[in-house]
Order: structure tokens, then sequence, then C-alpha cells
């Protein structure tokens, strides 16, 4: 009943007046509110909010009172699993109109990331581990690091740069002290998530040698959502071609943005494993049909050569398309598992070099009969 009364006394009136009489009257009105039971303690700090946004529409100069009003709201909200609420709540919070200790500065900035992350909110969960990447350097803190750096892993993940968050996630995971090994275990799960999903490339390529060397792989066989990824990745670090069967499990515990839909309307899975199996075949032959080369990637043989013909553009790829023949030729050399030997030059290369040495033998002998006949 005592509470009730406080309550019904927190009124607009109450706060405007507590605002007029200075920032200590302010303070002690936030003093008061913070030990309301949770409903009236949303009821009551939200009408105190918005008093002071109207009074005061430029950075608070209640500052303190209204930072400690706002993480209240916003450890009550997120109890109650209304996460945009505690997320929009504590983002309106100037922070430079408050002194803050670096380490509770960078606690509410994360703390707001994680929270935007939880709706898939990766731009705004960005901007606010963007905010707290400055103030970790004076963070001593261990638990409050190992956050940010698993938050800005996330937020790499969640914006579907899967190579850069695979090395965080991986990188975090090999933390030793004061972090519970099941924990480091799901960090590792998800590394080699990202790592499998990243774009084919030197960058996967060192990430995947990186945890296929990793003694703590075979445990994710332990884990129900990772179950199938380690003989997923041990199939990407070897080269080896891999079926769509093989991937139904690995497929089936990715999240909603990694199965999303990326450029030439595949999922971000079906990219990875077309990319991959393109670089597999090179292993394999040195020169291939597009026709069969197609039929192994599972597409049109248009389709195969627009990717082939887009990863050698973009440097990843070192191969030349004969568009008249219908044969794909691996040109670079491609080390096996371990460092095999490279491959020879691919058989086009040889005639580039050798019609080069033509032509300038009959400019020679051009020049040598325009000589005598001057």
């Amino acid at each position: 009943a005592a509470a009730a009364a406080a309550a019904a006394a927190m009124d607009l009136a109450t706060v405007v007046t507590a605002l007029a009489q200075g920032r200590n009257a302010f303070a002690a009105l936030v003093e008061r509110i913070v030990l309301l039971p949770p409903e009236q303690l949303l009821a009551a700090g939200q009408i105190a909010l918005s008093a002071l946004s109207a009074r005061n529409p430029t950075p608070s100069t209640h500052g303190a009172a209204e930072f400690k009003l706002r993480s209240k709201l916003f450890d009550v909200l997120l109890a109650q699993e209304e996460f945009f609420e505690a997320a929009s709540t504590m983002a309106a919070m100037h922070m430079e109109s408050v002194q803050l200790p670096p380490e509770q500065a960078a606690d509410a900035y994360i703390k707001v990331a994680e929270t935007y992350l939880e709706l898939d909110e990766a731009v705004d969960a960005e901007v606010f581990a963007n905010k707290a990447s400055p103030l970790m350097a004076d963070v001593s803190d261990r638990s409050l690091e190992l956050r940010y750096r698993t938050t800005y892993a996330r937020v790499l993940d969640a914006n579907r740069k899967f190579l850069d968050a695979a090395t965080r996630y991986y990188d975090v995971s090999k933390v030793s002290e004061g972090v519970d090994p099941d924990d480091l275990l799901l960090l590792l799960g998800r590394a080699v998530t990202c790592a499998c999903l990243g774009r084919a490339g030197p960058q996967r390529t060192r990430i995947l040698a990186q945890i296929f060397r990793d003694e703590r792989l075979q445990s994710l066989e332990t884990l129900e959502d990772y179950r199938d990824h380690a003989a997923v990745l041990a199939k990407m670090y070897k080269g080896q071609l891999i079926r769509r069967h093989e991937l139904e499990g690995f497929t089936a515990s990715l999240l909603d943005h990694q199965k999303a839909i990326c450029e030439g309307g595949f999922t971000y899975p079906e990219r990875a494993i077309m990319e991959h199996n393109i670089e597999a075949c090179g292993k394999i032959y040195e020169c291939i049909a597009l026709g069969e080369f197609a039929t192994i990637l599972g597409v049109t043989g248009s389709v195969a050569e627009g990717i082939a013909a887009k990863m050698i553009s973009q440097g990843r790829l070192s191969a030349v398309i004969d568009q008249v023949d219908g044969f794909l030729t691996f040109e670079a050399s491609r080390a096996g598992v371990g460092g095999a030997a490279a491959k020879s030059p691919g058989v086009f290369t040889q005639w580039d070099e050798k019609l080069t040495n033509v032509c300038r033998l009959v400019n020679t002998i051009v020049e040598d009969v325009a000589g005598r006949i001057d």
C-alpha cells in the first residue's frame, strides 16, 4: 500500500517541481523512483524522463540522476524481455552530460549493443560497439573486455562480415583464465560457422588452418548445434568437394541472417559451398569442361561460369575461361594439404607464351624484309 501511494505521488507536477528546485531535488526524486516495484517504477520513470526531455531538450544538466534512472529502467525492461524499449531507453542517454569512469561508460554502451543484437539490429549495435571501442584502452575489468570482444564479433557476424567475425570469435575462444570452458567451446563453434560461410580466398584459408589445428575442434560434436561443423570445416581445409546433403546439419543450425539471400539469389551457405567447390576443383583438375564443372556445382553452365568469372576478377581464383571451347583452366599454384607442390602452368599460359614468341619472330622478319627493300 505504501509503494502504491508513493507511485501515485510521482505525477508530472511532482517531477516538474523537483526539476525547478534544481539538481539535488531531482536526484532525490530519482532515488525514490528507483526503489519502486517494477510496474510502478516504469510508469513513474517514464513520466520523469518525459518531463526532463521537455524541460531540457539539449543534453541534461541532471546527467548523473538521469543516468541512474535510465540504467534502472533498462534493467527492469531487460528482465521483462522488452528489448527494444530497453535499448531505446539507454540509447537516449547523452553520456557526455555525465562524467562516468571509462568502465561504467563502456559497460553502458556494450549493454545497448548487446540488446540491439537480440533484436538483430546490427547497424544500431555497431554504433554503440564503436562508441565503447575508444574506452576499452582504459578498462581493466577482464570480464568487460571479453564482453566487448564477443559483442564486436557478433556485430561483424550480424553484418555478414563472416571472416572478420570468425577471427574475432576464435581469438576470444582461446582465452584460458576466468571463463567457463563450455562458453569458450561455444565461441569456437561460432568461429567455425563464420569461417565456413566466408568468401573463398587467402583470408579464409588462413582462418581454416588455424581452427583445423585446434585440438578442441572435435569436441564440437558434443554440442547439438555444432555437431556437423568439424567435418565441414575439415573438408574445406583439405580442399575436398562438399555435396549438398553433407550440409543439412550445418545449415539447420544457422541463424536467420546467416541463411539470408545474398547476391546471385543464393543463400550465404550455398554461395560459400559453391566457391569452396570451385577452389576444390582447382586441386583436382588442371582443365575441366564447363558442363562438367556446372554439374559438380549443381547449377547451370552460365551460372557456374559467372561465379568463376567473378572470383577471377576479384583475384580470388587464378584461372582462365575459354568460352569458345567451353573449358576452365586453373593456372595458379594450388598448394595441397600441408603445402603440396605447385602445379605446372596452365596450357593457356603456355600457349600465350608461344604465341608471343611467334609474333616477335614475325615482327623481326617483317623489319628485315622492309630494310632490304629500302
